[in-house]
């Protein structure tokens, strides 16, 4: 026997065998994941008023910071898990609203930037 083929045949063997997230007695895999609440309240340990953290999302986002950021500073410096459940509305209608949100949304406009990083690699690549 070649030893290419044993190679082939362990590493077969470690693909069948590796741990996943799976669920015990069934041979499907596990949906657990965070979910939402179902209701929505004004969250008590948030002591600004829902007027105060729509002037703090329009200052960031004048600065010049992407949406997901300007949530990720609520969660941390404000403690807003949910910026829906202070407001009613989502963080990007907010910025629409005002005439701050981007003309390209934030995720599609990372994947240019990928695409265009790749470009540049290719012509390396190329050459």
């Amino acid at each position: 026997v070649p030893p290419s083929s044993i190679k082939i045949c362990d590493l077969q063997i470690q693909k069948k065998f590796a741990p996943s997230m799976t669920r015990m007695h069934t041979n499907s895999k596990g949906k657990s994941q965070s979910t939402l609440p179902y209701h929505t309240f004004y969250p008590s340990h948030i002591t600004k008023t829902k007027q105060e953290i729509i002037d703090k999302i329009l200052t960031l986002a004048r600065k010049g910071i992407p949406a997901s950021q300007i949530g990720n500073v609520l969660r941390d410096e404000e403690g807003v898990g949910q910026i829906s459940a202070i407001t009613h509305t989502t963080l990007v209608k907010i910025l629409r609203l005002h005439n701050l949100a981007p003309a390209i949304p934030e995720d599609l406009n990372a994947l240019v930037k990928k695409v265009h990083e790749y470009e540049g690699t290719f012509a390396e690549v190329q050459e």
